[in-house]
């Protein structure tokens, strides 16, 4: 009734129609596969593509359930195809992952470098506000109490 086809599973429906509510069930040892996501899957029926909660697909240790949540019957013959993404267990992502972390780290280093920064920033436009409003103040008492014959030109 079923095969597999690397991370492609298919059921032909020879058994009957499967209508609303109702389950196929595709037989393969590659069920309980770890390489296998089993989380992002899709399901194609009847020239649709279905994702959860239309369709709901459960994995067992030697066969996967998909159950027919759309509301349109599955006819008899027809195929219903379980595509999952995979991830060959033979890479070794240990390497990228910690490149990845280091990536981060210098991130947040230079995050809390600008940090910093801008800190220094403000407390000099602070220091500046403070100065030129005392230079606004001199220069005004300056104006009023000199001669005006005696400022320079």
């Amino acid at each position: 009734m079923t095969q597999s086809s690397g991370y492609m599973f298919s059921a032909k429906l020879t058994a009957g129609p499967i209508g609303n509510m109702a389950t196929a069930v595709v037989m393969t040892p590659d069920a309980s596969n770890p390489d296998v996501d089993k989380v992002n899957w899709e399901v194609a029926a009847n020239g649709y593509v279905y994702v959860d909660p239309i369709v709901t697909v459960q994995f067992g240790p030697t066969f996967i359930n998909i159950t027919n949540r759309t509301g349109i019957t599955w006819p008899q013959h027809s195929e219903v195809v379980l595509v999952c993404p995979s991830l060959s267990g033979d890479i070794d992502l240990t390497p990228r992952v910690a490149a990845l972390e280091t990536q981060v780290a210098n991130h947040e280093t230079r995050i809390a470098t600008n940090t910093t920064n801008v800190a220094g920033h403000e407390t000099r436009i602070t220091t500046n506000a403070t100065n030129i409003a005392g230079h606004e103040t001199r220069i005004a008492a300056l104006e009023t109490a000199a001669d005006p014959g005696t400022l320079p030109a």
